[in-house]
Order: structure tokens, then sequence, then C-alpha cells
């Protein structure tokens, strides 16, 4: 399970991570707190994109965000989406 690194603060300390935008492939956006930290997490561990991953990507978005339960699997997919393509410029 991902565990927030120590230095992880709420997104209202201005020296925590910066939000960033998550297209939610439906027109519309969400702000993330902590998604550059997450995938990064993931691909030091060597993790390549799959349905299971985007489970815990979605977990570990949860951490230090609110994620509508009617949203979830927009969110999932976005992540995973994104992820992939991080992965692929982190190669």
């Amino acid at each position: 399970m991902f565990q927030p690194p120590p230095e992880a603060r709420c997104i209202c300390d201005a020296k925590g991570p910066r939000p960033v935008l998550l297209d939610l492939g439906d027109g519309t956006a969400a702000g993330l707190s902590g998604l550059q930290e997450v995938f990064v997490h993931f691909h030091s561990r060597g993790q390549n994109p799959s349905s299971e991953l985007g489970e815990e990507l979605l977990a570990a978005i949860k951490v230090h965000n609110y994620v509508p339960d009617v949203a979830a699997e927009k969110y999932r997919v976005a992540l995973l989406r994104e992820y992939a393509a991080y992965c692929a410029a982190h190669s």
C-alpha cells in the first residue's frame, strides 16, 4: 500500500506538493495534490500500468485528495492514462 513520503504536506501548505490538474476525459479536470509523488513512487518500484495498478493509484491519491465515489472509475482510468504517459516519458 502506498504510504506518502514524510515530506508530503497538505495542499494548504505552501511548501507542500503543488496540485496538478488531472483531465478526467469528459471535459472536466480535478486538482490533485501529490500526483507526481505517487507516480514517482510506483515508477521507482518498476510497476507498469495495469488494471490492478489503477486501483492502487486511486487508493494512493485518496490519501490526500477527496474522490467522489460516483467518479472513482473516471479517476482510475485517467490516473492509469497519465501514469502510462509518465512511464513512457521516464523510460
